[in-house]
């Protein structure tokens, strides 16, 4: 952060960090008081817009109800890699929240975390945003700046929707964990995993 200026708060968004295992003990090297905003979207709907993103880079070819299932096979599980982590073919793994939660308490008080549904902030923007400012103990916005999307990867228009099957397959799959999650963190997640 050296472009900042004095006074100027500065951090860093990445969403790998609470799925790649050496992260949080990397990061609490860093800083042990450092704050941590984690946003949580519902795993089904993640999933898929993940690989819309990889297929859509080029660095995937199989049908997401292939990837899903037997292309999770795809993750490494041998020497000099990261077990059980891939930064591409993660569509399903990422998902299970629980136990990335569980690492991250771990190495940070609770008090330092701060969990969202992603959701909320486009739904509850304002609140969610005073949530933060609260959280981080910087001054309230006046007037909350309008919601806004860091641009987007451009995504394939012939990738179609998730068929239903897949929808219920990883619903199905995230239950338990979503039940988990909701537990640790006090988010209501009521309305993840509903097949659309």
């Amino acid at each position: 952060f050296a472009a900042r200026t004095a006074g100027q708060l500065a951090g860093e968004a990445t969403p790998i960090y609470t799925y790649w295992t050496p992260a949080p003990a990397r990061i609490a090297r860093y800083n042990p008081d450092i704050k941590l905003i984690v946003c949580l979207r519902d795993p089904v709907v993640r999933a898929y817009s993940h690989w819309e993103m990889e297929v859509s880079r080029g660095y995937d070819r199989l049908p997401f109800h292939r990837a899903i299932r037997e292309g999770r096979q795809r993750i490494p599980v041998h020497p000099n890699t990261v077990e059980g982590c891939h930064r591409v073919f993660s569509y399903v793994e990422r998902g299970f929240y629980a136990p990335q939660i569980e690492r991250l308490l771990e190495h940070f008080p609770a008090e330092n975390i701060l969990f969202l549904d992603s959701a909320r902030l486009r739904h509850a923007h304002a609140e969610t945003l005073t949530a933060v400012c609260d959280f981080l103990g910087v001054e309230r916005f006046g007037q909350p700046p309008e919601p806004a999307m860091i641009r987007p990867t451009k995504k394939r228009q012939d990738l179609g929707p998730m068929r239903t099957e897949d929808q219920q397959y990883l619903a199905d799959l995230y239950r338990d964990d979503s039940a988990e999650t909701q537990s640790i963190t006090g988010l209501d997640l009521s309305g993840w995993l509903s097949v659309r």
